[in-house]
């Protein structure tokens, strides 16, 4: 991982939960939801795109791998596939109406 991948990684990790919400306003994110390698990537870059942060598509995918690594250690996200990963977030429990 580069010296600039890391700084950005720092940031993801720092801003946590700034993150989440901002992916759970862009997808469909709940507790115990599934969700996607490249929804996370995409997600990411758009997120870091609007503090004027460019990524190219490559360092999209390391950073977020580098950041779905973090969140799994911490069991915010399980492992199901290479490409999907179930939520484990109560904070986004689905409000019934």
């Amino acid at each position: 991982m580069t010296k600039k991948i890391a700084n950005y990684l720092k940031i993801l990790i720092n801003e946590e939960k700034t993150v989440l919400n901002y992916l759970k306003v862009r997808y469909p994110l709940y507790h115990k939801s599934n969700v996607f390698f490249r929804d996370i990537q995409f997600g990411i870059k758009h997120y870091l795109e609007s503090r004027e942060i460019k990524l190219t598509y490559t360092e999209s995918e390391v950073l977020a791998q580098e950041f779905i690594n973090h969140l799994l250690s911490k069991g915010i996200l399980k492992k199901i596939s290479n490409q999907i990963y179930l939520l484990n977030y109560p904070e986004f429990t689905a409000q019934s109406k």
